[in-house]
C-alpha cells in the first residue's frame, strides 16, 4: 500500500515528488515505513539513505528488528524534523548493504585492525565469511535438508 496522496496532487508531478517536506528533487526511491502490511512513500536517494540510516541505528541500538509502532515513531519524528541524521560509518554503510557473518548470521561487524575489511564481533570471522543476507539464506537453503 502506498500512502494516498491529497485530491490536489492526483494526476499531477507531485506524484513523482519527495514525500519529505520542502524537498522539490524527484521521487526516485521507494521507502517501506512498515513491511507488513507494506507501506511505501516515494522519496529522494539523500532523504531515503537518511532515513534508512536513522532506522538502522535504531534497530542496533535495541538490538532487534524495529516493530512497526517504532518504524511510524522514526517516520513522524524525522519528517517534523525532531530527528536528525546520524553519522555515516562503516557500521551504517555495512548495514545499509545487508552485510552479514556467513558463519553465526550476525549483523554484529566492526573494522579491522587494518581498515581493510569487516569482522565479525560474536564469532571473529572475516574474509570470505562477510557476506550479503542473500548469500546467507542460499547457504543455509544449501544446508537445510530437502
Amino acid at each position: 500500500m502506498t500512502l494516498p496522496l491529497p485530491s490536489r496532487f492526483i494526476g499531477s508531478t507531485a506524484t513523482r515528488r519527495c514525500a519529505f517536506p520542502g524537498c522539490e528533487a524527484i521521487g526516485t526511491e521507494d521507502h517501506h515505513i512498515t513491511y507488513d502490511p507494506e507501506v511505501t512513500v516515494r522519496l529522494c536517494g539523500k532523504h531515503h539513505r537518511e532515513i534508512t540510516d536513522i532506522n538502522s541505528v535504531e534497530a542496533r541500538r535495541y538490538k532487534r528488528i524495529l516493530t512497526n509502532k517504532h518504524r511510524w515513531h522514526l517516520w513522524y519524528q524525522w519528517i517534523q524534523c525532531k530527528r536528525k541524521s546520524p553519522r555515516r560509518t562503516h557500521l551504517t554503510d555495512a548495514w545499509n548493504a545487508g552485510r552479514v557473518c556467513l558463519v553465526c548470521g550476525s549483523r554484529s561487524l566492526r573494522r579491522s585492525r587494518t581498515w581493510r575489511e569487516l569482522v565479525c564481533k560474536s564469532c571473529g570471522s572475516h574474509g570470505d565469511n562477510i557476506g550479503t543476507l542473500s548469500e546467507l539464506e542460499s547457504e543455509q537453503s544449501a544446508k537445510s535438508p530437502k
